[in-house]
This record gives structure tokens, sequence and C-alpha cells, in this order.
């Protein structure tokens, strides 16, 4: 069995085209994530409607409140694929939109395997294809509020942050899981959605450690059954 990878267009009031390159799953909560990782939203209630053509590729056609209709011009037409981000994008942002977190998050470090664990059980495509990556919203006794599953660990990411905005899930305050790398990309989504702590399965890089430092987030990586690397901010783990 083969992890699916499809082109997704997501056209906004008629105009702008942004593609990613993505598994077809929870298409509204992928296409609703990657905005607010845009910053062409802040939430949910500003989008009128989504509409899901379904049929290859797929077009999301989504129709935002007036104030946003002219969305920035470097995202027009613009590419994600599933293994690369809008990095330069991102970063912008997060200078735009800067705000160091507070410290209302605390968990005990014994939590963290369990968590992962969790979030690992709740994969169905990456059991059969090995190709997949998650992403699951956590609060401070474990639990996973949000789950997602796609070929890029960026999409997964979107995907989870996506569904909370659509039910009207509280994200900031909260932690999340991943199963990939940890990249400034996947640090700076979690800082723009006021997500406190990013626990990881296997490594962060040089620029995802500074913009944790900078936005006080604490960075867990390679967090294994019995072990967990604090790169940041580590008062917010609580010891056995």
């Amino acid at each position: 069995l083969i992890a699916v990878e499809q082109q997704i267009n997501i056209i906004i009031n008629e105009t702008t085209i942004i593609t990613l390159l993505a598994t077809p799953s929870d298409l509204p909560a992928l296409a609703v994530g990657a905005l607010f990782s845009l910053q062409v939203i802040q939430n949910s209630d500003e989008i009128i409607s989504i509409n899901i053509e379904d049929f290859s590729p797929k077009n999301i056609t989504i129709k935002i409140k007036t104030k946003n209709k002219n969305v920035p011009i470097n995202l027009k037409n613009l590419v994600i694929t599933s293994s690369k981000g809008a990095g330069n994008i991102l970063l912008d942002n997060l200078k735009n939109n800067i705000r160091s977190l507070p410290k209302t998050f605390s968990i005990e470090s014994k939590l963290l395997p369990e968590i992962i664990e969790k979030l690992k059980s709740l994969q169905t495509i990456f059991p059969v294809t090995g190709g997949t990556h998650a992403a699951g919203i956590f609060d401070a006794n474990g639990e996973i509020l949000a789950f997602a599953e796609d070929i890029g660990r960026h999409n997964a990411l979107d995907k989870v942050i996506g569904k909370c905005l659509c039910e009207k899930q509280k994200i900031a305050g909260l932690g999340v899981a991943l199963t990939s790398r940890l990249s400034f990309e996947m640090v700076t989504k979690a800082a723009l959605a006021g997500l406190e702590l990013v626990v990881a399965v296997s490594a962060p890089t040089s620029l995802a450690i500074d913009i944790a430092n900078m936005h006080n987030i604490t960075l867990c990586g390679f967090t294994r059954a019995h072990s967990a690397n604090i790169y940041t901010h580590k008062e917010r783990i609580f010891l056995d």
C-alpha cells in the first residue's frame, strides 16, 4: 500500500491559488490551517464558505470576509510541496506577529512518551505505508484533543490546527506532538498558534531552537519511552 500524494489547490475569493501537495484527507481543516499559518486569516470566523470539488487535482474554494479580500501578493500562485513549506513567508509572518508566549502550560515529564505513543496509535496510514507524519494537540493531562496525519509534516500540523479552529477548540496554551523532526517551520507554526510546548520524535534544527527560545516555547526532541531532550524553557516540564 502506498501513501497518496495529491495536488490540492486552495482558491481564495476566486482569485488567489495556493497549491499544496498533500494527503487528500481532512481537506477543510488543511485549508483553514494553511491559511491561518500563512496569516491570511486569524480565526475560522473570517471564513464565509468552503467548497471542495471531488476530482483530481482537488480544488478547495474558500470565500473569506472582505477585510481579507486582498491576499498578499507573495501568496499568489504559491506552491507548497509535501517536503518543504513556505519558509520565508512563515518567518515574515512571525516577525510581523512577534509575541513571547506566556507560561500557562506545564506537564509531568512521564506523560511525554505516553503522548507520543498515543499519537502513533492514532495513525492509520503510516502502519500500512510507512509514508506519513502525524500531529496531535494535547492538554496538560496528556490527552490528545485533535489529531491529523499527512505525507507532509507541515501539512499534518496545519490540519490539526485547522481542526481546532473549525471546531472552536482552544489552541493557545496547549502542546503539540509531532512524529517528525523539528524544523523552524514547525516551531514557527506552533508560535503563531500560541502552542507553548512542542514534543517530537526526532531532532530539532538550530533555527528551530532559536525561534523556540525567542518566543518562549518549550522544545523537546528525541522523545522515547524513558527519555527526551529538552532544548528550551525546561521550566514547563516537571520531573517525576
